[in-house]
């Protein structure tokens, strides 16, 4: 039976896949680590890779290793980026497992910590809003990461997905993150990375098991412009192939990479945006206009000791 035919089958329970990972080597994890593409402009990530070649930024922000002026969206941007790729992968600064493997990634930021299943999931499932988003995506970011995807054949950065927090998985998680994990590492923004392997063919059933019969929907946190990217080139690549009569419906395609994290390990922070204008009110006027919107507010530590309020709820 195809694996398209195993996801048409299933779609009442999370389908989570293990996969052949491609990773630094762990001496030089650090140097390879990079931050999100869309946290940083161009000049941002030019800036932070100076100077090492290891940086994954090379791959996902290409244009650093082309003239500043050129066009980010031009074909030479994305040809770039493949071609550092495969430089990447032929020095072996990214390895390949040799065993379909899930991983455990965790994020500790001061006294919080966080563990994530790293696996691949459906697009499919995705599509159906099994896996659910609640932002919409500009057309240009999305098509932009659509074409990368699809020119290096590679999803270089996991969707942050959370999903209901299930005991049997905890178990299975808290039990592997007391072995030595197979990396750590302190990044430039004080945040401590470690990834375990998950390698044991019982244990990946099992996994897969709890997630299909437990898990029934998930929920993306982060990550709407790489995941739509993703159903994009597999709607696109199984469309070609259907017409070309050579679809089979297990290709790699079908699915994209994840880290899954329980609902109870998230912390959720503030994200509100800062006024630079009044528009030529007072900051009194302003605050009595907000409130004649209905809106509340409260006062906050600022820097450099200047008074500021947040929004706390519409009423």
């Amino acid at each position: 039976m195809s694996e398209e035919k195993n996801v048409d089958n299933s779609l009442q329970g999370v389908i989570v896949r293990p996969f052949k990972g491609w990773h630094p080597p762990s001496n030089i994890i650090h140097k390879v680590a990079c931050p999100p593409f869309d946290t940083l402009e161009s000049d941002e990530a030019r800036e932070k890779a100076k100077g090492n070649e290891l940086s994954f930024l090379r791959c996902n922000h290409p244009e650093i290793d082309l003239d500043p002026n050129i066009d980010i969206y031009s074909d030479a941007v994305y040809q770039k980026g493949k071609e550092n790729l495969e430089l990447f992968c032929k020095n072996g600064w990214l390895q390949q497992d040799e065993k379909k493997s899930f991983y455990i990634y965790s994020q500790q930021m001061g006294d919080h910590i966080q563990y994530g299943l790293v696996s691949e999931v459906s697009a499919e499932q995705y599509d159906k809003n099994i896996i659910k988003k609640h932002e919409l995506t500009r057309k240009k970011k999305e098509d932009d990461r659509t074409k990368l995807t699809d020119i290096q054949s590679a999803n270089e950065g996991p969707i942050f997905i959370c999903y209901k927090q299930c005991n049997e998985i905890d178990d299975i998680i808290n039990k592997i993150i007391k072995t030595e994990p197979y990396a750590k590492f302190e990044s430039d923004d004080k945040i401590i990375h470690q990834l375990w392997m998950i390698k044991d063919e019982k244990v990946i059933q099992n996994i897969q098991e709890i997630f299909h019969n437990n898990i029934h929907s998930m929920y993306i946190a982060d990550g709407h412009h790489r995941s739509a990217s993703a159903c994009r080139v597999y709607k696109e690549r199984k469309e070609k192939l259907i017409k070309e009569g050579k679809y089979k419906g297990d290709e790699d395609f079908h699915y994209f990479l994840a880290v899954l994290f329980p609902h109870n390990h998230l912390k959720i922070m503030d994200y509100n945006r800062i006024c630079y204008d009044l528009n030529n009110m007072t900051p009194d006027e302003f605050l009595k206009t907000i409130s004649e919107k209905h809106w509340t507010y409260e006062k906050i530590d600022a820097l450099d000791g200047q008074v500021s309020f947040k929004p706390t709820k519409k009423t």
